[in-house]
């Protein structure tokens, strides 16, 4: 938790930097989107192991939805003061240091999570902890198994890791795995074929904003996803989804760029896009044990920043190539889009099951709710 805060003080620097008007601030912005994606491994992991199974789906949808009422508030601000610079340089110094005060608060008054007290065997702040997040006092009920005098401490660690890599590539995690690689890959498979491109053609055609036509909107309904979350990771719902979003696909590919239909679609699109990820994220939380979940949260933002920066040059390269082609270039990586929803809806009938499967927490045998008579006795 501490490394993460590099992100939000090398944010900081980057503010300092285009405040005082540095003609290169390139290395900076590359660190932050390095820390951003570490960031991302801690908060969810953070989120995963702090949370009971039967609300852990929703909380992991949480970041999605604050991203996207955050995303909305940020850009009308923007629009609102963009003839006042100075303005518009305030609040977004405001903003770093609001992050970097809640950055700062959760770091000294939270603890760390259960589960990594344990796994470091310090059993009283895992006590702690467990007190702290759930409300209920915790006193450790499980043996301490004696070690050896010449297993050391890295030596246990290796053991550990070595476990935890055997473990990560189980059929049944791997299983997990590749359904949650294949949501990322749909999920930005539809987000591709709506770009900046397409958005700045149809800004000119609308009469309000697109902050007011598709960001409120989807502000709104990633708060609704998230309370429902439960709903779409059913293979019937994921199923249906992946339907309306090809249905979507085609009828945008005979619709005309100035036709206020087009925005619906787009719409359309995003929420889809929303709901994949929300559905992807609910997967990573429960359907892995405890003791591999960073890891597996690990490498699903990896291949998450694969699959991100693949599609986006592959737009580029289309973009780029067909650049005073518009239609051209937007039927091309619609077509991209189809493409992939077809074969996710089979890869879906086939492989992901009915409903997602919880994995229990492993801590739950080794500690247990007690009174304070009986934490007080534990301690004599």
């Amino acid at each position: 938790m501490m490394m993460s805060s590099l992100f939000v003080l090398f944010q900081i620097a980057c503010y300092i930097c285009v405040y005082f008007k540095a003609r290169d601030v390139t290395a900076i912005v590359i660190i932050i989107k390095i820390g951003l994606g570490f960031t991302s491994v801690v908060v969810l992991t953070w989120i995963s192991e702090i949370t009971t199974t039967n609300i852990r789906q929703m909380a992991m949808v949480l970041p999605l939805s604050i991203y996207s009422v955050a995303i909305f508030s940020w850009t009308l601000t923007l629009e609102q003061s963009r003839p006042k610079f100075q303005t518009f340089n305030f609040l977004s110094g405001a903003c770093v240091l609001i992050l970097f005060a809640c950055h700062t608060w959760v770091v000294l008054n939270c603890p760390e999570t259960p589960y990594y007290l344990n796994w470091m065997e310090r059993y009283e702040e895992t006590e702690q902890s467990l007190s702290f997040y759930t409300g209920c006092k915790h006193v450790r009920i499980a043996e301490d198994i004696p070690q050896p005098l010449n297993d050391l401490r890295a030596h246990r660690y290796g053991k550990q890791w070595r476990g935890k890599l055997e473990e990560i590539v189980k059929m049944e995690n791997c299983r997990s795995l590749g359904i949650i690689f294949l949501l990322i890959v749909v999920k930005w498979a539809t987000k591709q074929s709506y770009s900046e491109l397409l958005l700045a053609e149809v800004a000119k055609k609308i009469p309000v904003s697109l902050t007011v036509a598709l960001l409120l909107p989807l502000a709104g309904f990633s708060i609704l996803m998230m309370l429902s979350i439960n709903l779409f990771t059913r293979k019937n719902s994921l199923l249906v989804v992946t339907i309306v979003s090809l249905i979507a696909s085609v009828i945008s590919i005979f619709v005309d760029e100035t036709s206020p239909v087009l925005v619906i679609l787009i719409f359309v699109k995003y929420s889809i896009h929303y709901i994949f990820v929300g559905v992807a994220l609910a997967y990573a939380g429960v359907s892995f044990s405890t003791n591999i979940k960073a890891l597996a949260i690990a490498l699903i933002m990896i291949f998450e920043a694969l699959a991100r920066n693949t599609f986006f040059w592959i737009g580029s390269l289309i973009e780029r190539e067909n650049l005073w082609i518009y239609s051209e270039a937007i039927t091309l990586k619609t077509c991209i889009d189809i493409g992939t929803l077809v074969a996710a809806g089979v890869l879906i009938v086939i492989f992901i099951p009915k409903t997602i499967r919880v994995q229990s927490d492993d801590m739950s045998k080794d500690y247990a709710v007690a009174s304070t008579a009986d934490l007080e006795l534990s301690r004599q």
